[in-house]
């Protein structure tokens, strides 16, 4: 009987010879010729897809890097200007950008839940300081709009991208 078997020529499953399509990857394993091109310029699509969301995901990481970098950057402008409070705000700062390098390097692992912790971050950020002086909502609005859609880019890309792979028995990016 195991003579009869023969593998799936996309993924390796074994597959009954009378099956036409393989029941682990979809493949048309005895289907006609039109059916297996159509499977590989499918597969070839959602992995160009990937490809495209995995871009958007660089490219929030990257502003997660920014956005940490501003935060330093911003506490020691705080610090030089400001001699009584300066050395508190240059921690509370230091540790906002902790937090975001930490999403960016978790964005490796699992992007949509580092990105989602990382917009939540950002949002409370403006929020807290929209309590404390509500002038700040609109100061530096151009930035605030960039990061705030670079990351929610980065999300819908990271869902897409896991969506799409989930579907793709065997995917190894």
């Amino acid at each position: 009987m195991n003579e009869t078997l023969v593998s799936c020529e996309q993924c390796g499953n074994i597959v009954e010879p009378t099956e036409t399509f393989c029941n682990r990857c979809g493949f048309p394993q005895n289907g006609t010729q039109d059916q297996m091109d159509n499977f590989l310029r499918n597969q070839f699509m959602e992995k160009e897809k990937i490809e495209a969301a995995k871009k958007k995901i660089k490219n929030a990481k990257i502003m997660l890097g920014i956005v940490a970098g501003l935060q330093v950057l911003g506490g020691l402008i705080f610090l030089a200007a400001d001699d009584q409070d300066g050395g508190l705000v240059m921690g509370i700062q230091l540790i906002v950008a902790l937090l975001f390098l930490g999403c960016m390097f978790w964005v490796d692992k699992n992007p949509v839940t580092a990105m989602i912790v990382a917009l939540s971050i950002y949002i409370l950020i403006i929020l807290i300081g929209a309590l404390a002086d509500p002038a700040t909502l609109v100061s530096g609005i151009l930035v605030k709009v960039l990061v705030i859609g670079a990351l929610a880019r980065g999300i819908t890309a990271a869902r897409e991208a896991k969506h799409i792979q989930e579907s793709i028995p065997d995917y190894n990016g």
